[in-house]
Formats: C-alpha cells, structure tokens, sequence
C-alpha cells in the first residue's frame, strides 16, 4: 500500500465504524422511545433514514476528495484547528442565547437528560451529511459537468455559500414568528458558510468539532437551563 493511500483508507475505516455507531445510537433512542425524531425524518423508520443517510455521505466524501480535495481526517493538520473551531462557534452561541432570551424558541426543541448525550452527537453527524456534505459532492459534480475548464477553488467556494442557505430552509420552515425566521435564516446560512470553509480549509473533522462544540452548549448547556429559567 502506497503511503498516499494510507490516511484515505484509515479515514474511510473511522467513517464506517462512525456511520454504525451512529445508525446504532439513532435506533436505540427511537425504540426506547428517549427522542422525537419525526421533526427530521418523517415518515421513514429513523434507524433507516440515518442509514441511508450515512451511506450517501460514504460516497459524497469520496466525491468531494477527488474532486475538490476535501479530506476527511489531515493526519498532518495542526491541533490548532479544533481551538479554531470552538472559537468560531462562540458567536454562535452568544447570539443563539439572546435571541432565546428576547425571541424565546419552543420548550421542545431540546431532549433532556442522558439521552442528550448520545443524540446530539449522532444527530450532529447525521445532519451535516444530510444538509451540507452530500448536497455540497452533488452541486460540485454538477458543476464539475457543466463547466469542467473552470478553477476547482472557485467552484469550491460557489458551491459552499449555495449549500449553506439548505439547513436555514429546513429549520425556518416550521417557524411562525417573522423575527425569529429571519434571526434562524441568517444563523444558519452564515454558520453552513463557517462549517464547510473549515472542511475546506482543514477536514471533515474539523467541521464536527465546530458543530459539536455549539450543540454542546446550545443543546446541552444552555438548553438544560432555558427548561427551568425560561420556560
């Protein structure tokens, strides 16, 4: 095995035995009934829908390697990134915080409890290949088609600043308050822009850091304590 191949393969390795820990957590959480997950899968089974899920994201990644050079895990990347991360996420969470104290979110968008903590992680996970690295590989061969002489960091970066308004979309959509869509539309476009710039810049992990750090107080911290202060 070429030394070139090696990181790739680890990385796929780690991202398979991810996507089963996820697909196990997912169906725990919902036999035992700890978690709602209609809001995000409808219908399907959500054991099954984070699956499939996962295994479209296997073959997004792979896209996105050969055809932008995203890499899952830079074996060579400095520590230093995951700080950045988590320093990026700090606006985020501020202004996360004032629009719940002045625009107040619903009391049911957190889980409480242990089950907290297995479904944000997973639900981390499955979130970001549903919403941005898989649409991200599709608008990317897209574009890779139609204009295969341009510059791949510029179809790059078009791509990412598209990809980024599709969570806003999903989550404003069962808003009813004018002001709070707008605070969760820009939110959420802007931070789409800051996770997949660090999957640009860095790597996928890097990216989940940034995530995870925010649900960890949005979700976690903050949301445990909105349940008694402000509801």
């Amino acid at each position: 095995m070429s030394r070139d191949n090696h990181p790739r393969t680890v990385s796929y390795t780690a991202l398979l035995l991810a996507s089963a820990a996820v697909v196990a957590s997912v169906y725990m959480l919902s036999a035992g009934s700890h978690a709602d997950f209609t809001p995000y899968f409808g219908p399907l089974g959500p054991a099954l829908a984070a699956a499939m899920v996962c295994v479209a994201g296997l073959a997004a990644f792979h896209v996105l390697q050969k055809h932008a050079g995203l890499s899952v895990c830079d074996a060579g990347a400095s520590r230093q990134r995951f700080a950045i991360a988590a320093v990026l996420a700090l606006p985020f969470m501020i202004a996360v915080t004032l629009a719940d104290v002045f625009l107040r979110f619903g009391a049911d968008i957190n889980v409480g409890g242990w089950p907290a903590l297995v479904f944000y992680p997973a639900m981390a996970y499955v979130a970001q290949l549903a919403l941005h690295v898989v649409p991200l590989a599709l608008v990317l061969l897209l574009f890779h088609a139609v204009f295969p002489a341009a510059r791949r960091n510029w179809l790059t970066g078009i791509a990412i600043v598209l990809v980024s308004g599709l969570e806003a979309a999903f989550q404003v959509a069962s808003l009813q308050s004018p002001l709070l869509t707008a605070y969760v539309a820009t939110s959420l476009f802007f931070f789409g822009i800051v996770e997949l710039s660090l999957y640009w810049r860095f790597d996928y992990v890097t990216m989940y850091v940034f995530r995870l750090v925010y649900y960890s107080y949005w979700h976690l911290i903050w949301g445990q304590v909105r349940l008694i202060w402000l509801l």
